[in-house]
Order: C-alpha cells, then structure tokens, then sequence
C-alpha cells in the first residue's frame, strides 16, 4: 500500500537535491528524484500546488516536515531573494509610505553585500545566468553588484559601499515603470520620455527623501548618476567639476550593464565587447581610472559567460583568472557539441583550450546547472 504524505514548507531547500519524486495534489508526477530547485521563485511556484511525496510504508510523523536549513556559502538564494522584496520597495504607487523605507533598502544591500563575500564570482555570474525578473529590477541589483566589487578594490568601507549598493538600487526609482517600456519598445524615444529621462535623478532625490532618506552619499549619487566624468550629462546646472567617485562608479555600471542585456531593437554585447566599448567612451564620459580599475576587477569574460574553445568545446566562465585574458573555465559539451554528463575544468592558459570567442547564450543549446557549475548543493565540478 502506498502513503500520500504531503511535504511541509522548509522541507524542500533551494540548490539541494530532492530525496523524493515529487507529485502535486492531482497525483501528477513533477519532479523526479535528485532534480534540483533553482530558486526560491521557482520552489515557491511550486509549493503553491501543494506537493506530495509516495510512501511505501507508514510514515514517521516527521517526514516531510521543514529540516533545518543547513548553512551554505552559495550567494545565489541570497541574491534572487532581493528581487521580489526590492520590486515591492520601489514599485509601489506611493513607496513614501513605505514604514521604514531606508532601513529596508538598507537591509538588501547587506544581504547583497553577504553574497558577494560569500563568492563574488558566483555573485557576478547571476548578471549572465540568473533567475529571470522583470529588467527595472534585475538591471538594478546588476549594476549593485558590481559597484559592491569596484568598491571593495577602490577600498571603500562597507557604510560607504552600503550607502553606494541603495544608490544603485534607488537610481531609477522615479522611472522604474518607464524603464520596462524603454527596454522593450524599438521605437525612437518620444518628447515625454525624454524629459522624464532627463528629470529622474532630480525627482528621484525628492522621492527617496519623502520616503525618509537623509543619507548625502546616497543622495548624491542618485543625482548624479548620469553626469559624466568631465561634469556633463544631466541634471544640468552644476559646475564643470567631475560628480563624486561614487556616482561615477554607478554610471559606469549602468552603462555596462545595459550594453550586455541587450534590448528589443540590438542584440546584447558579451561582457568581452562591452568592456572594449567603455574605453572609447572613457575620454569624457567615464573616469579613466575608475575604467582601468573596472577591467582589472571584473577582467574581459564575465562569470556566466560561455566561451568557445579552441578545441572545439563551449563552457562556462566560472571564476575570474589570474590573468584577465585567461580566466576558470568548465566545458559543458565535447568536441562533438554533445553535452558532457558533468562540467570539465578546462585550463584556459593552454594552447588546446584557449577561448576563440563568446558565445551568446540564446545560441547555446545545453541546459546548465549553475548550482553545479559553482560548486553547490551538493555537486563538485570535475
């Protein structure tokens, strides 16, 4: 005789195996044995079903019950948490009336920072692979998680970086819906937007300081995030003085950012190129130093990226390398293009397996484990 036993919330772990096949409240078998949640998105989907698991025998009243959570170093629960929790900061009709709106902001950039101590790579590679959100948020925990690794080699304190990450955060809070129509729509921009473009880092300052902010770093960087290095840019009527370092630091962020997620009407720039494209513009718009230092940290290939070797192989960009040109890489497919049963470390240093090119991730075709890849819930790359 079979036993329906239905699974308790906290039973089921994000990047952690499931010790059962998995059925919904219809007896529809969903997830076999072994297969792995993703993110805590996609195990909530799924425990709204309501999930059970098959028992031969009488159960122990425990079973399926929440089990302690086990402490992990695995940046991504950490950061794909904030997604969800940052859209209700910042989308709301009135965020002011949000109870303790900079406190809240101010806890996410504490978790983001977690993550990235936790495993800055891993943390870097959610930009390429991460759980799918809508662009206004997602674009803005990116270019937070950025500004949290050139902050560290700039050597700012963690208050300075925290006050940084909620600029980074909060950059686009008056135009977070705006920011979903642009990045879809393949028109030229209309009269309108373009004024709310222009007026969003001056009505973004009076909206955070409605909602309770009185931090100057994070007010001034969310004011000048789209003044260039050589004092121009917008909002207009400051003196020719660069803005802060700071602010200069989100910019460069963003525009990095924005050239690898691509829009509707042009296709996405591997890290690779987009890294190319910032030093042309570094000759007033982005500070050279601060240029200089973003290619040291993050190097040319982004974790997440996946590469084409010279032997023929693809594979994934796990770590940043000693040299920038040469960095982990694990190969997720042969030479015949098939996909390997698990990840092969592939030394990038070697004349075999140098990287010939990026390779857009829409024209790859193997499905990869991310929580494999790094070294989590379980797995150990090979």
């Amino acid at each position: 005789m079979s036993y329906r036993v239905q699974i308790k919330a906290g039973a089921i772990q994000v990047a952690r195996p499931l010790v059962w096949d998995v059925y919904d409240d219809k007896g529809v078998l969903l997830l076999h044995k072994g297969n792995v949640i993703e993110s805590a998105r996609q195990l909530d989907i799924l425990m709204a079903r309501g999930l059970f698991f098959m028992s031969e025998n009488m159960p122990d009243p425990d079973i399926g019950k929440p089990v302690p959570q086990q402490e992990e170093n695995c940046p991504f629960p950490l950061i794909e948490q904030i997604y969800p929790r940052l859209e209700k900061l910042i989308d709301a009709n009135n965020p002011e009336t949000e109870k303790d709106f900079p406190a809240k902001i101010i806890g996410l950039c504490s978790q983001l920072q977690r993550a990235c101590t936790q495993d800055a790579d891993a943390a870097l590679s959610t930009i390429l692979l991460g759980t799918a959100f809508r662009y206004s948020i997602r674009h803005n925990v990116d270019v937070a998680i950025i500004c949290e690794l050139i902050g560290q080699t700039l050597e700012l304190s963690a208050e300075e970086r925290l006050s940084v990450l909620a600029a980074a955060l909060t950059a686009n809070i008056a135009m977070t819906a705006l920011t979903d129509v642009l990045y879809a729509q393949p028109d030229p921009l209309s009269d309108r937007e373009k004024e709310a473009i222009v007026a969003h880092p001056e009505s973004g300052v009076a909206l955070l300081k409605a909602c309770g902010v009185n931090d100057p770093l994070w007010l001034s960087c969310v004011l000048h995030h789209h003044r260039s290095a050589d004092g121009k840019g917008y909002p207009q009527g400051f003196s020719e003085d660069p803005p802060p370092a700071a602010a200069r630091m989100i910019a460069l962020a963003d525009f990095f950012c924005a050239k690898i997620s691509g829009r509707s009407y042009r296709p996405p720039l591997s890290s690779h190129k987009a890294m190319q494209a910032i030093f042309p513009a570094s000759d007033g718009r982005f500070d050279a130093g601060i240029a200089e230092l973003f290619v040291k940290t993050l190097g040319i290939y982004l974790p997440g990226t996946f590469v084409s070797l010279k032997n023929n192989q693809i594979a994934v960009v796990t770590r940043r390398g000693e040299k920038i040109q040469s960095p982990i890489v694990y190969a997720v497919t042969g030479k015949d293009g098939m996909p390997l049963p698990g990840p092969v470390y592939r030394d990038t240093c070697l004349p075999d397996y140098g990287i010939v090119r990026s390779i857009p991730a829409k024209e790859v075709v193997v499905k990869v484990n991310r929580y494999q890849l790094w070294g989590y819930g379980g797995f150990n790359p090979k």
